[in-house]
């Protein structure tokens, strides 16, 4: 073969690739009057979107501004239930495999995930979603498109509230432990396979996210207490509160497992011991941080949990193990039977007690503003002028900050950080 002829091979190759798939067509109006108006009357239209673009049209059906369409004498789109539904029959034209794909993308969004959309429909509609999340996870798992989850505690798991051995913003190797659990051993993983599941209130939202920004912590999703009533009865209510978190969000993600990570200060151990129980085929391991607290626990009712001491050692386990994975792919099952019994004692760990004073949680989030808003775009600013003035020449350093466009404040530091991970 001449070097013209094979030339003219790549180029055609080239083309063929840039138009592998046609997916919507060109011109395509993807403005929300046109999609609501293709959803009430015309739903074909939607019927060849890709993945990333079927996303796309669940977060303007769940999104866009109320009434942005009107149906005459008819629900209105700025009604949840109808968005939730128009949702759902986005995500019913799609293949079972397609529709996995679309969902491992719309898990990167707290707002448009799957837990959100089943949330907003009435019996009949949830029933009809988890027909259709079910052939999908199957779909996925057949295909081996599977992912490892993640789904942490907030407060002494993922950063220091009442347990602070390395000072109130991070504990030391916990942002190398999760990106490794995120997103596998080489950084391919999905991003939307860390979520939070805390007992805090939805008012306190974007203060974790500072907190695990600062922390260098992966972005997630998040569950809050499931009612103000959970608060109100103390530990157990915490308790409850996140085991209905668990529940559904193992029942939405049907084949995939998950690292469940907490600490020994609240109900953790007990929570993620209901998780073996009725959950045992979605759990790959129960890690639990020794961070103090009163509890008295014998280690042979938690059988199947690993206790550890801090996340080098935590990272050492999950290596052991061999649980991260090239793309996060699920990694073989652990039966938790076959864990030798964990060291449950913590009385020799020192911890605050609670509730916290307000001198604390302002000193944590502060310093975590502080770090965020503040310490690391400079760091990042002096990175980048470093190299432009050639001091990057040395082979493994980062490069320059990439632009944010024209955010500013805390919205464009959590966003850059959020990339960062």
């Amino acid at each position: 073969m001449s070097r013209n002829t094979s030339l003219t091979t790549v180029l055609v190759l080239l083309a063929c690739a840039g138009m592998a798939r046609a997916d919507l067509p060109a011109g395509f109006d993807w403005s929300d009057e046109a999609v609501w108006k293709d959803a009430r009357n015309d739903p074909s239209a939607f019927q060849q979107a890709s993945p990333a673009e079927r996303a796309k049209l669940v977060g303007i059906l769940l999104m866009c501004p109320d009434q942005s369409a009107g149906f005459p004498a008819e629900p209105q789109p700025g009604q949840l239930l109808v968005r939730g539904n128009a949702a759902v029959n986005v995500l019913s034209q799609a293949s079972d495999e397609d529709r996995f794909k679309t969902l491992q993308l719309l898990d990167r969004s707290q707002d448009l995930n799957v837990k959100q959309i089943y949330g907003t429909l009435d019996s009949a509609g949830q029933a009809k979603l988890q027909g259709l999340v079910d052939a999908a996870g199957k779909a996925g798992t057949d295909a081996g498109l599977q992912q490892l989850g993640v789904i942490s505690d907030n407060d002494d798991t993922a950063f220091p509230t009442q347990f602070k051995p390395n000072g109130p913003i991070a504990f030391k190797g916990s942002a190398d432990f999760y990106k490794l659990l995120v997103r596998g051993t080489d950084g391919e993983g999905n991003p939307g396979n860390m979520h939070y599941v805390s007992a805090r209130v939805p008012l306190l939202g974007l203060n974790s996210r500072v907190r695990l920004a600062a922390a260098g912590l992966p972005k997630g999703t998040f569950d809050f207490d499931t009612s103000l009533g959970d608060v109100a009865t103390g530990l157990d209510g915490i308790q409850d509160s996140k085991i209905k978190n668990l529940d559904l969000w193992f029942k939405l993600h049907p084949g995939q497992r998950f690292v469940l990570l907490g600490d020994t200060i609240q109900r953790d151990p007990e929570v993620y011991r209901w998780a073996l129980q009725n959950h045992p085929d979605q759990v790959q391991l129960v890690m639990i941080h020794r961070a103090g607290g009163s509890t008295v626990r014998k280690p042979e009712d938690y059988q199947g949990e690993v206790f550890f001491d801090d996340y080098p050692q935590a990272t050492k386990i999950v290596n052991d193990l061999g649980i991260p994975q090239p793309g996060a792919k699920l990694p073989a099952p652990i039966d938790a039977k076959s864990l030798p019994l964990p060291n449950t004692d913590v009385s020799q760990i020192h911890a605050d007690g609670f509730p916290k004073s307000a001198f604390d949680f302002v000193e944590e989030t502060g310093a975590s503003f502080g770090k965020v808003a503040i310490v690391d775009p400079v760091k990042k600013a002096f990175t980048g002028i470093f190299h432009a003035l050639g001091g990057g020449s040395r082979g493994g350093g980062d490069a320059a900050p990439a632009p944010v466009g024209q955010r500013t404040g805390m919205t464009q530091a959590l966003s850059q950080s959020d990339a960062d991970k």
